[in-house]
């Protein structure tokens, strides 16, 4: 009998570890936060608790810590009930991003993990951040600043969201230097139908400006959706010296 008792307690003692490669207790997450935190095969997700508001646009992003790590990060945004809201994988590999507007006032949660989950292979560190974002409106002028060093360069994102459906002029103007920057424009999934799409659509892929020192462009943009302007480094101009160099990047809107 007593032999039978102690083998129950160490099957429950086995299930109970087993439980800690999964998931762990939530951590709560503030805008304008970042979290540092690693995903191995023992533990392969992590969730973020916060308090939003009804009509606030957030933008979650998850991705490696440093260039050396192999980790395919994905991201998972759920309400109150644990229901699915959003999910991205690899926006911009290996940056994964959520940019949504809240359809209520409440707890949000947000899971952090890797593509394929339990299944995937990919490990490393990783840096979450969650910001409370102000879409951009016609006539405003942002800046973006390009680095060609690896180790720093991160892209510039940008985020309309359009209150009416019609066309939207988009300029950018650089100096003709020795390296020169690419411009994505993508477009969110229509989550509110499909909670489980992971996807961009790809509005536009400028990525050789090279010759370029400025260009205008015109896109249909419909109300309500989410567009994500993303501006980075995208190489060298034929005449680079190749050494690491800053240049910045001047956006307009109208």
């Amino acid at each position: 009998m007593r032999k039978t008792l102690l083998f129950m307690l160490a099957v429950l003692m086995l299930v109970s570890v087993a439980g800690l490669t999964s998931a762990q207790d939530a951590t709560p997450i503030e805008f304008g936060q970042t979290i540092e935190g690693s995903i191995s095969n023992r533990d392969y997700e992590f969730e973020y608790t916060f308090n939003g508001n009804e009509g606030d646009v957030i933008a979650i992003t998850m991705e490696p810590s440093d260039s050396s790590s192999n980790l395919d990060p994905q991201i998972v945004l759920r309400d109150a009930d644990g229901d699915p809201l959003a999910a991205n994988d690899d926006f911009s590999y290996p940056i994964s991003l959520i940019v949504l507007r809240l359809p209520g006032s409440g707890e949000y949660s947000i899971l952090a993990t890797r593509t394929q989950g339990s299944t995937g292979s990919t490990e490393g560190d990783f840096i979450l951040s969650l910001t409370n974002i102000e879409p951009v409106v016609a006539g405003s002028k942002l800046e973006a600043l390009i680095n060609s060093d690896f180790d720093v360069e991160k892209p510039d994102f940008f985020y309309f969201i359009p209150q009416e459906t019609g066309q939207v002029k988009i300029s950018f103007n650089q100096d003709n230097s020795e390296i020169y920057a690419s411009l994505r424009l993508s477009i969110s999934p229509d989550w509110a139908s499909d909670p489980t799409s992971s996807y961009y659509d790809n509005g536009l892929d400028l990525y050789n400006t090279s010759l370029i020192s400025s260009a205008t462009f015109t896109m249909a943009f419909e109300a309500g959706r989410v567009y994500i302007l993303a501006v980075s480094f995208g190489g060298y101009s034929p005449t680079s010296s190749f050494n690491d160099m800053e240049l910045p990047v001047t956006i307009t809107v109208s």
